[in-house]
């Protein structure tokens, strides 16, 4: 199914957790005490009432001494509300599921006999399509030196460390598409070369993955930190459209960590066949 629909299993991962919590708000309601609360604002001033029946306008006033029974039908209130738009959402995801077609517009060329896709020209590019097109752009990897032997890859690229090579290798056994070195203009830096350009096939973007492998260098520290900087204020922030991995010499990079990390990121199955 094509990334542009919402995706099934994540609809289902949605629908399950709003019924634990449609659960817990059920547990909460029936402990709660009888009543609503009203709340007044005025003159910078907040005070509370309780309304025992719904016919009371105002209720009687809280005081201090009162807070615990406040924050009670305070919290009877917010479940009250959590537990409608929960109820929504979930007979949205419910119709959602049950007309959710087998296949989205983006399909529609892909599905075509060979034959026929020769004669269209299509008017919504195919995940796959966007996929290969992404593949055969060419781009100049930073130079190395000469003599330098590095690291393969099972993708048969020279990497600089090993670290670099339980990444790239991580990447290849989840089925994640990446370039090693490939160059990126940033404002107020000019041109780096991100250890890894992944593309995140679901949405269709690039994300850069640094590894910093000599953080307990301080002078490499230093440039690392202003290179990060410089990511930050071009709009890739840590956790969205750039990875950070670190080491030092005492500290080495974990492989099983950068599966984890990959499996969490990229929503891909959990890779369980052994270590590099």
């Amino acid at each position: 199914m094509s990334s542009q629909m919402l995706n099934a299993q994540d609809l289902l991962e949605r629908k399950e957790f709003l019924e634990r919590k449609l659960e817990e708000c059920d547990r909460k309601l029936a402990n709660a005490p009888p009543g609503r609360l009203h709340v007044s604002c005025s003159n910078g001033r907040t005070q509370y009432y309780y309304r025992e029946k719904p016919s009371d306008k105002k209720g009687a006033y809280l005081r201090k001494e009162k807070r615990h029974l406040v924050s009670l039908l305070q919290q009877k209130d917010y479940c009250l509300h959590l537990h409608k738009t929960i109820t929504q959402e979930l007979k949205a995801i419910d119709a959602y599921l049950k007309y959710m077609p087998d296949m989205s517009a983006d399909d529609v060329y892909d599905r075509l006999p060979v034959y026929r896709r020769e004669l269209t020209d299509p008017l919504i590019e195919s995940d796959q399509q966007f996929l290969e097109k992404w593949k055969q752009a060419e781009f100049k990897q930073k130079e190395m030196p000469e003599d330098f032997e590095g690291y393969v890859t099972e993708n048969e690229e020279i990497v600089r460390s090993k670290s670099e090579l339980i990444i790239a290798n991580s990447l290849k056994k989840a089925d994640i598409p990446y370039r090693y070195e490939c160059p990126l203009r940033l404002r107020g830096i000019g041109i780096v070369h991100p250890d890894f350009t992944v593309l995140d096939i679901r949405t269709k973007q690039e994300v850069y993955w640094e590894h910093l492998g000599m953080m307990d260098d301080p002078e490499y520290a230093d440039k690392a930190v202003h290179k990060i900087n410089a990511y930050i204020k071009n709009g890739f922030c840590p956790g969205q459209r750039l990875i950070v991995t670190m080491e030092t010499q005492a500290c080495h990079i974990n492989t099983h960590a950068i599966r984890d990390m990959i499996e969490t990121i990229f929503r891909k199955e959990k890779i369980t066949d052994g270590s590099l």
